[in-house]
Parts: C-alpha cells; structure tokens; sequence
C-alpha cells in the first residue's frame, strides 16, 4: 500500500536528487514494495520499504525545479571593508560557471549578517544549476573564496579573545606561591 501512495503522491521520482538521513541520494526505483535509491556520498544502492520510506523526511532538491539554492558563510575580521567583502564574492559567484547568471531572479547577492563574536559574518547566496553537483561546487566555491579573500588582503576571522591582565592594588595583600619540598 505504501509504494502504491509513494507513486500517487510524487513528492519525487526516478532521477531526483533527494537529502534523507543527512546525506544526499538519487532515487533510482520505486518499487511497490521498495524504494531503491543511489547514496552519493558512501557510493551504495540502498533499498528501503516503501512503509519506512513513508514515515521519513524528505527534501527533494530537485523540485521545484532542478536549480538549488547554496548558502557560503565566511567570516572576515573586524579590521574589513563591507563593501570590499561583497565585491569580492560577487565576483567569486561570478566567475563560477556552475552559479545561475541569467535569471533575474536567481542572481547571486551577498548579505552582511551579523557583527559576530569574532567576526563580520557574510553570506554569499548563489543558484546552481546542476543540483547533482552540489558536492563538488559547494568545494569549489569554498576553494575560490579562500583565495579571491586572501588575494585582496581580507583575513578570514577565527574565534579568538582578548585576555587582560591587571596588576594587584597596592594595599591587597600578594600571596606567594609556596616552593614545593624537594
């Protein structure tokens, strides 16, 4: 009864991209009994029944549409321009042939988050057009902006603290570490 609802309901078919269990699969057959779906990251063919499949959480990134929507978070120091973090990764998005360019509605943006801990938090939000890829030019794009940041001189921020010493008041008593007995 299970594979028959999954075929009726077609939250996805044979070909589409899914993300179940925090990794990223293809389905390649639904059966009436059974799902058979390709896991991308661990190269496995995984056969589930359909009444288990049911019960689970799905994303299918391939609907609406085969364009996904990829989020790059990078954190720059305090010491960097806004404008020229933004500029560079447009520029990163831009250069990536795997990044939606033509559509208006899919143009690559960047937004100035948040003043973190130890950082000015980035997103640079951009539309693939091969969600099969996504992997490989999450990577990419990670590689890109390291080096299109280090080229115009942003340091990428890292937590970190600042640590302040005071000396004693001079009226409190200084107690001093007994030597141990040898």
């Amino acid at each position: 009864f299970s594979g028959i609802l999954l075929l009726l309901d077609q939250g996805f078919k044979t070909g589409d991209m899914i993300r179940f269990k925090d990794t990223y699969c293809i389905i390649r057959e639904i059966g009436l009994r059974s799902t058979k779906i390709y896991d991308i990251v661990n190269h496995v063919i995984i056969i589930i029944p359909n009444n288990s499949l049911a019960n689970q959480d799905i994303l299918n990134l391939t609907k609406p549409d085969r364009y996904y929507r990829l989020r790059i978070n990078v954190g720059v120091s305090y010491s960097s321009d806004p404008a020229q973090v933004e500029k560079a990764l447009l520029e990163v998005a831009k250069k990536n042939t795997d990044v939606e360019q033509d559509d208006p509605t899919r143009k690559p943006l960047v937004r100035f988050q948040q003043f973190g801990d130890s950082a000015l938090d980035f997103a640079l939000v951009i539309w693939i057009k091969n969600v099969i890829k996504i992997r490989q030019i999450n990577s990419d794009l990670h590689h890109q902006v390291f080096k299109k940041l280090s080229d115009e001189k942003i340091t990428i921020a890292f937590p970190q603290r600042d640590v302040h010493f005071h000396e004693a008041l001079p009226d409190a008593p200084v107690k001093k570490a007994k030597k141990p007995k040898s």
